[in-house]
């Protein structure tokens, strides 16, 4: 998928799958039950160009958002510390 945003081209076909993941859909609850809301996903997938910019590509939306370096490390690492760390390089131990 190829998108324009901000006078720059971002193309799935080029650039590097970093990551994927689920993101919950805000508004979107599909269900509910006592004690529990079923909430729809998408699936979101963090790419990184050949120049060194970030971007999202919601599959299930079909949309591409730019996001800045510090987004795309904060999902890694938040979802997949092994992940953040073969991407980014070793993390202090506490």
């Amino acid at each position: 998928m190829r998108a324009i945003r901000d006078g720059k081209l971002y193309d799935t076909a080029t650039a590097e799958k970093i990551f994927s993941c689920c993101r919950k859909v805000a508004g979107k609850e599909i269900a509910w039950l006592p004690g529990y809301c079923f909430m729809q996903t998408h699936d979101i997938d963090i790419y990184r160009t050949k120049s060194g910019a970030y971007f999202e590509h919601d599959v299930d939306a079909g949309d591409i958002r730019p996001i800045t370096e510090y987004e795309a490390t904060d999902i890694v690492r938040r979802l997949d510390a092994d992940k953040y760390i073969e991407l980014f390089g070793d993390v202090p131990e506490a």
